[in-house]
């Protein structure tokens, strides 16, 4: 009786900590957040991708020899595999296979880029 017991209490643990990583990513999927100074970003839970585009560092006018290689790359629509939150130092990170960035989980409607300070804010049009 006392090892069912503590199979199913161990089932109850391991359930609850499965399900709390899931809602905090299911509460950004689906969504698509667009960056203020461009850019965006969207978790599709079907395909299990993150897709992700920084701020466009090209304007008409731009002078090509004074592009950061690195702002450049991060303007180019990519898609990242596995997407996931995970805390780090007490912030919600969202992180994905070869993702190089660093993007914060503010609540539900904000993503921070840390590296720029683009917010990526979600706004719902059918209320």
């Amino acid at each position: 009786m006392k090892k069912i017991l503590k199979m199913l209490t161990l089932c109850i643990v391991a359930f609850t900590i499965a399900s709390c990583s899931a809602n905090s990513l299911g509460k950004i999927q689906e969504k698509e957040f667009n960056g203020v100074k461009g850019g965006s970003l969207v978790i599709d839970k079907k395909a299990d991708l993150l897709y992700f585009s920084g701020p466009g560092r090209i304007t008409p006018y731009t002078d090509t020899s004074n592009i950061d290689e690195k702002e450049y790359e991060k303007g180019k629509n990519k898609e990242y595999k596995s997407p996931k939150v995970v805390e780090e130092n007490g912030k919600k990170m969202l992180k994905a296979v070869d993702f190089p960035y660093k993007l914060e989980v503010v609540n539900e409607n904000l993503i921070v880029d840390l590296e720029n300070g683009n917010e990526y804010i979600f706004v719902d049009l059918s209320k």
